[in-house]
C-alpha cells in the first residue's frame, strides 16, 4: 500500500512541475501587458519592494495633447466596445416589430408569404 501512496504523491508532483510554466509564462505576459499600459517597454515588474520605498512615477506634465489617450489600445477597445453594444441596440428595437418576407423568382409571384411577429420575451 505504501507504494501506491508514493505513485500517487509522484504523479501529483509531476503535474505540478508540469503546470509551473505554463503560469510563468501567463505572468510574463501580465507583465508585458501592465508594462506597456504604463508607458514602458515590455519587461518585469519590479516586485518584492515596500510601497514607501518604491520609485514614484514623474507627474504627467501640463500641455501634453489628449490625442495621445486615442493611441492607447485600452481606450480604442472600449471605443469599439460601445459602438458594437450600441449596435445591438438597434438590432433588439428592430425584432421587436413584425417582419414579411416576400419572394419572387423570375418575375412570376411565388407561392412563398413568411410572416414572423415578434416574441413575447422581446416585449
Amino acid at each position: 500500500m505504501p507504494e501506491i501512496d508514493l505513485n500517487q504523491a509522484q504523479i501529483q508532483e509531476a503535474i505540478a512541475a508540469a503546470a509551473v510554466p505554463q503560469y510563468e509564462r501567463s505572468v510574463a505576459n501580465i507583465e508585458n501587458v501592465l508594462s506597456i499600459l504604463l508607458g514602458r517597454n515590455p519587461g518585469p515588474i519590479l516586485r518584492g519592494e515596500k510601497l514607501d520605498k518604491q520609485v514614484i512615477p514623474p507627474d504627467i506634465p501640463p500641455g501634453l495633447p489628449s490625442t495621445l489617450l486615442q493611441r492607447r489600445p485600452d481606450i480604442l477597445e472600449a471605443e469599439q466596445m460601445v459602438a458594437s453594444q450600441n449596435a445591438m441596440i438597434g438590432v433588439a428595437q428592430a425584432m421587436r416589430f413584425p417582419s414579411f418576407s416576400l419572394t419572387a423568382l423570375f418575375g412570376v409571384a411565388s407561392p412563398n408569404l413568411t410572416f414572423s411577429a415578434a416574441s413575447a420575451a422581446c416585449r
